[in-house]
């Protein structure tokens, strides 16, 4: 016979995962250095439209499609995370990553 009641099992797998609100790093382009970058910020600048569990900026296009310009230098960040490739794009252009994490690719 089945029993009843509650399992682990039961629930779907990603009800524990975790959603991250994703940014290319080339979006960042045309962001004003003096602005620190953070989940809020990006949020009111219209760059992404829910926090969700938190920002991961991926390094997929190091230059943005639609202003065709560079990243600024000296962009600074506090709590978003970055995928490796991304990380070293910004790192390249001096960025500074605060009390930042490099999240791993999954």
């Amino acid at each position: 016979p089945q029993k009843r009641g509650y399992s682990q099992k039961a629930r779907d797998i990603g009800h524990f995962r975790q959603t991250f609100a994703v940014l290319n790093v080339g979006d960042l382009a045309g962001w004003d250095a003096a602005v620190e970058v953070s989940p809020q910020s990006l949020r009111d600048a219209g760059k992404i439209k829910n926090l969700k569990d938190g920002v991961k900026i991926l390094g997929g296009s190091t230059k943005s499609k639609a202003k065709g310009g560079q990243l600024p230098a000296g962009l600074k960040f506090r709590d978003v995370l970055f995928s490796a490739s991304a990380r070293e794009a910004l790192g390249a252009v001096g960025a500074d990553f605060g009390d930042t994490e490099t999240a791993t690719a999954e």
